[in-house]
C-alpha cells in the first residue's frame, strides 16, 4: 500500500487463527492509503513469534489476540504497556472469543 507523504504505519498482528489474520489483511487492503499512509503488516501466530518480532523491529501498533497457543495475549499487552520492553506502540486487544 502506498501513501503520499505519510510515514509508514508498521503493525504487528498477533493472531493464531489464519482466517482472522486474512480478515485483517483484507481490511487493510481496502483502507484508503491517502488516509492511513503506507502499511507494513507483520504477522505472528504466537506470543513467542510476537516477542521475537518486537526485539527485531519497531511497530506503531500491536493488535493482539487474547487466546494464543502459548499463552494469554493480555500478558503481552501488559508487558508492552508497562514500558519494560522499550516498545512505544499503541496496543489494541482483539478477540473473537465469546466464552467467559
Amino acid at each position: 500500500m502506498t501513501g503520499q507523504g505519510r510515514p509508514e504505519l508498521r503493525i504487528l498482528l498477533v493472531e493464531d487463527e489464519p482466517a482472522n489474520r486474512a480478515f485483517v489483511r483484507a481490511i487493510l487492503a481496502r483502507a484508503d492509503p491517502a488516509e492511513i499512509g503506507p502499511v507494513v503488516l507483520h504477522e505472528a501466530a504466537s506470543l513467542g513469534e510476537a516477542r521475537a518480532a518486537l526485539v527485531a523491529e519497531r511497530f506503531n501498533a500491536v493488535l493482539v489476540d487474547v487466546r494464543l497457543p502459548d499463552g494469554n495475549g493480555l500478558d503481552l499487552a501488559a508487558e508492552l504497556r508497562s514500558g519494560d520492553t522499550g516498545e512505544t506502540a499503541t496496543v489494541v486487544v482483539v478477540s473473537a472469543s465469546v466464552l467467559p
